[in-house]
């Protein structure tokens, strides 16, 4: 899920929310060893499923603005009434993973999956918080199994893309991007992801297509003007390059990136022209880029 700024909301309110919160966390969102009051401790009667209806219901309407702290509000009051509501417990996790409570996200996502295991949004969900924190094996399998119950998890094919990325196994990469796309069709992150797939497997010139295709629809996406300028450097097309990073930064700032890529790939007299450049442009790259032109110029002296 993609993150949205918090809106601010009264003080009071914030407060509230993280006093309900510190009330439910040692049942629901503490330890995982924390086990529930004993019956004749609990309130014998039964949720009001109205009350708890209108309150998801006011927490999604939250969610959809883009309002995270007013929408878990109104989910941790729906556990106030219905302590064992999965709905509330996954909605609740799925905040704080976006805001990054890691912790407080684990919690909820482990209670919500103790009630339902095969619960795949959980999966899902566990899994992106296990690939942010480089548990690969752990996060493959959540995403695996949340596929396997629901093939429609398109965030979960994405990290599985990732992850077989990472372990050069650009094959099954890919088919895990297309899977995605074929449930968010032209989706940049989706795009720009099999675009950097097919660079890391050798194919420039299809993974390029691809980076293409997301700025001919959106100009403003940073990753894929990135991605452009690192094709344009490793093909040699160093002004296009310059151009295409410019959209993202100043010139001296793209001069001294082309002239770090190059240095990457040994191509270390053309890297020492750029950084020169990238010095003349602005002084501000002065010591980095002089502290690569020192390391460039012992490497071309020791190799004659």
């Amino acid at each position: 899920m993609d993150s949205l700024d918090s809106q601010p909301y009264p003080q009071g309110m914030r407060l509230l929310v993280q006093i309900m919160l510190l009330a439910l966390s040692t049942s629901l969102l503490g330890c995982a060893t924390a086990t529930k009051p004993p019956p004749e401790n609990r309130d014998a009667a039964a949720p009001d499923p109205q009350a708890v209806q209108k309150a998801i219901e006011t927490g999604d309407q939250a969610f959809k603005a883009g309002n995270r702290d007013l929408a878990l509000f109104h989910y941790v009051k729906v556990l106030t009434l219905d302590q064992e509501n999965i709905n509330a417990l996954y909605k609740i996790a799925t905040i704080h993973r976006e805001k990054r409570n890691t912790e407080l996200a684990e919690k909820a996502y482990r209670d919500t999956l103790k009630q339902k295991a095969n619960h795949a949004g959980a999966l899902e969900g566990f899994g992106l918080l296990q690939l942010h924190k480089k548990e690969f094996e752990l996060a493959k399998d959540k995403f695996a199994a949340a596929v396997k119950i629901d093939p429609k998890r398109w965030r979960a094919h994405n990290g599985l893309g990732v992850i077989a990325d990472l372990r050069k196994d650009y094959v099954t990469a890919q088919q895990h991007y297309q899977a995605a796309l074929e449930i968010k069709p032209g989706l940049p992150l989706l795009l720009n992801n099999l675009g950097y797939s097919h660079y890391l497997a050798g194919d420039w010139e299809l993974a390029r297509s691809f980076f293409e295709k997301i700025l001919a629809k959106d100009s403003r996406y940073e990753k894929a003007w990135a991605n452009l300028g690192l094709i344009y450097v490793r093909q040699g097309h160093h002004d296009k390059a310059t151009g295409a990073f410019q959209n993202i930064m100043d010139e001296p700032e793209s001069l001294y990136h082309i002239g770090y890529i190059l240095m990457m790939e040994g191509e270390h007299r053309t890297a020492e022209k750029y950084f020169r450049k990238a010095i003349h442009a602005s002084p501000t790259y002065y010591p980095e880029a002089n502290d690569n032109l020192e390391k460039i110029q012992a490497l071309l002296k020791a190799n004659g």
